[in-house]
């Protein structure tokens, strides 16, 4: 029997027409499903970087090296990866050189080093002012590689006083849906890095 607006209806033993349970407000439990499997991901990546920057939710003693950017900043839509992945992005001042290449290859092996796990993440230059030299792929095949204007840094950086002006060599930890979530000053190394990475990973199935 048809019930109201097309759907099919039941008639229980007392005569009563009875909904459909095949449907939820209208919506077919098909449609549900797959915008719930659509939505996971993203969910769990978002509760993993709030769980992982609020402190006060962690066991006591578990901190991060880090420095945390809260409420995290989103980067533009062209630094997104498109296999929402992790990235590990070194920010730069001028052009590449030598002491950049090394800071770049220090924080590959980083990623590398998770083993396995590699495969969720991938690491980026980011350039401020100026495009990057393309150049540097023959070196680090797979690097993306990205430019800003001063102008779109200010306008990033007036969205959080928590993101100051990057030095050069500065790393930013980027979670798979574009925030960044973590800096890492010049002086910090790779395994510094991992240390935070391997945390975040265990609380996240995303990237």
């Amino acid at each position: 029997m048809l019930g109201h607006g097309g759907d099919i209806a039941h008639i229980n033993a007392t005569g009563k027409t009875m909904p459909n349970r095949s449907t939820f407000f209208g919506v077919s439990r098909r449609k549900w499903l797959t915008g719930l499997l659509i939505a996971t991901p993203f969910v769990v990546a978002l509760l993993a970087t709030l769980w992982f920057t609020n402190p006060q939710w962690q066991p006591r003693g578990r901190t991060s090296v880090g420095t945390l950017i809260t409420p995290q900043v989103l980067l533009p839509q062209r630094m997104h990866q498109p296999q929402r992945r992790w990235q590990v992005m070194t920010v730069i001042r001028g052009a590449c050189d030598d002491a950049c290449k090394e800071r770049v290859w220090i924080m590959r092996n980083a990623y590398w080093a998770l083993g396995k796990e590699a495969r969720r993440g991938s690491d980026s230059l980011l350039r401020i002012g100026a495009e990057p030299d393309s150049g540097l792929l023959s070196s680090f095949p797979e690097l993306q590689l990205y430019s800003m204007s001063e102008k779109e840094l200010a306008a990033l950086i007036a969205t959080n006083s928590q993101l100051p002006q990057p030095r050069h060599h500065e790393v930013w930890l980027v979670d798979p849906l574009g925030y960044i979530i973590l800096r890492y000053s010049p002086e910090q190394t790779g395994n510094n890095l991992l240390t935070d990475w391997r945390k975040l990973l265990r609380v996240s199935q995303v990237g």
